[in-house]
């Protein structure tokens, strides 16, 4: 459809266009909105330009120009009055002014400051007009293509219709070929299905005949099943009437049986009540023990009355346990022997023997003999077991696989005093201590020397006594003291020649340094009364005689 507007319209108002560019153009050191104005007129007129020169193919795109080409024509308007305003400043303004006059100065102000409302409109209605051209010539861009799109289709469809008809000729013949030889084909299956038909209908017929012989068979089979049916049912009704006895018997039998349940739930009930009765009654037949497992594995029970006191408990051991010179008698005498937990493997000596006896007590004893060779095989040399660790609450043992033999090391530590043989002082100004030399045979708990036709292996519980290596010099201490800060021998052996130092009077604070690693000693282990003495003696020396009596 036609808006009524020729292209010289077009062509009109792109003078237009192109008439106030240039005067922007010219226009020097002009405002950013007239630098913005001329840029969107620059892109209008080269937009109409390219609408001008498109030739529409299709009803629809002629359509779509004459819409552009009506939004062009509504530009026209503000292009005018712009052009109009422009001419009224053409002297002072425009392309080919000829006044230099301080009004005209004032008119160009006038025009760059008041003027960009009018500006600002323009470009408003240029740009809104312009978006809308650019819609519809992407709108016709979008159609172009896809006629193009469905043009190119219906040639690929065409070009694939003219191959197939190209090719249509030459299936034909060939199937025109291929339909001859099924037809002899066709012709020989047919005649081998005759064949087979024939074939069929003769078996056909010994099937009838067999079918005949068969329906006799089964009418015969027939009456003797109806014959057995029979009996099963009068069978199945003497069943029924058998179930039904079997039912008035079993209910008369749990009625019984429930009848004797309650019987029995009384009895039990009176039973109970006797027991309860006999249990209240004072049976006092027994007395309280201490359980006993000897070094030979035999297991007494002794008197927890005679066993109250360590003294009555080795009275126990000599002249009941191993009385008449059982084996094992002297190692008792010479108090060789060694108590302890039979659960726990807790020692109990003359210290903790009264604290730990109670009724039920369960110990073990073992004899103490001297250190064995090796603890890899069983102490019997009749039995071929190896011994195996044991872990107990307090300490580990070694125990045979086969005999159950046990054997157990206990560490002893050697006195300090003993142990002095020429220590040289490193605290000392003057060298050497001298200490009475003592042999090394002597150094550590030494085993009592008896005569006992007893050997070793006669003894299924022993524990072998193993006095440490001793502490030799100071270089020996402080080795110590580096692995293990809290060692209680290598304390005290510093703190007895720090001690022994400061009696010389040589070294300031010596004696409460002393002090500090006898302190250390003793917290670490309290057994060792040698170490509480020589605390005693610290403590006298700094006149600290309340915490001397309470160490010694």
């Amino acid at each position: 459809m036609s808006f009524g507007y020729a292209v010289g319209d077009v062509i009109a108002i792109l003078g237009l266009f192109e008439r106030i560019a240039i005067e922007l153009r010219n226009y020097k050191d002009a405002p950013m909105h007239f630098q913005r104005l001329c840029a969107e007129l620059d892109l209008v007129r080269s937009t109409l330009k390219h609408v001008l020169i498109l030739e529409p193919e299709s009803p629809a795109e002629r359509q779509t120009l004459e819409k552009v080409r009506a939004i062009i024509m509504h530009c026209g308007q503000p292009l005018q009055s712009m052009a109009e305003k422009m001419r009224a400043k053409e002297s002072s303004l425009g392309h080919f002014k000829t006044t230099r006059s301080l009004s005209s100065i004032g008119t160009r102000l006038h025009w760059s400051m008041i003027a960009q409302s009018d500006v600002e409109e323009l470009r408003k209605t240029i740009m809104s007009q312009m978006a809308a051209i650019n819609i519809l010539l992407s709108v016709q861009q979008i159609q172009s293509l896809m006629v193009e799109k469905h043009a190119n289709a219906i040639a690929g469809r065409a070009s694939n219709i003219l191959t197939i008809t190209s090719r249509t000729q030459s299936a034909i013949d060939a199937l025109a070929v291929d339909a001859g030889t099924n037809a002899e084909a066709q012709s020989k299956q047919a005649n081998m299905i005759n064949k087979n038909l024939n074939a069929i209908e003769k078996t056909m017929l010994g099937l009838a005949r067999k079918a005949e012989n068969t329906t006799a068979m089964v009418r015969r089979q027939a009456a003797v099943l109806s014959r057995h049916a029979k009996i099963l049912f009068r069978l199945m009704q003497d069943l029924k009437e058998l179930f039904k006895l079997l039912t008035r018997c079993s209910k008369e039998m749990l009625q019984a049986i429930s009848r004797n349940t309650y019987m029995l739930l009384d009895i039990t009930a009176q039973l109970k009540h006797i027991i309860r009765a006999i249990e209240a009654i004072p049976l006092h037949l027994t007395l309280d023990i201490v359980r006993l497992d000897d070094a030979h594995g035999e297991s007494w029970a002794l008197p927890l009355q005679a066993c109250t006191t360590w003294e009555s408990f080795t009275d126990m051991l000599q002249f009941v346990v191993y009385a008449n010179n059982r084996p094992g008698a002297d190692y008792i005498t010479h108090n060789l022997f060694d108590v302890s937990n039979a659960k726990t493997g807790k020692h109990i000596d003359e210290n903790t023997w009264e604290m730990s006896v109670k009724p039920g007590f369960h110990i073990e004893q073992a004899m103490v003999v001297k250190r064995a060779c090796s603890l890899e095989s069983c102490t019997d040399s009749d039995c071929p077991g190896t011994f195996t660790e044991q872990v107990l609450q307090h300490g580990n043992r070694k125990v045979c696989t086969l005999c159950g033999r046990w054997a157990a090391t206990t560490f002893t530590s050697t006195p300090l005093i003993e142990l002095y043989n020429d220590v040289k002082s490193h605290l000392h100004p003057r060298g050497y201590f001298r200490i009475p030399r003592r042999t090394k045979t002597e150094l550590g708990p030494q085993i009592p020397s008896i005569i006992s036709k007893e050997k070793t292996q006669t003894f299924r519980r022993v524990r072998y006594l193993q006095p440490m290596e001793p502490i030799q010099n100071m270089d020996d201490a402080h080795r110590l003291l580096s692995e293990t800060p809290t060692h209680p021998m290598a304390n005290a052996f510093i703190g007895l020649e720090i001690l022994r130092t400061a009696e010389e009077g040589f070294v300031d604070n010596a004696v409460q340094n002393a002090r500090e690693h006898l302190k250390i000693a003793v917290k670490s282990d309290s057994s060792i009364a040698e170490n509480w003495y020589l605390l005693g003696r610290a403590c006298i020396k700094l006149q600290d005689y309340k915490r001397a009596h309470e160490c010694l």
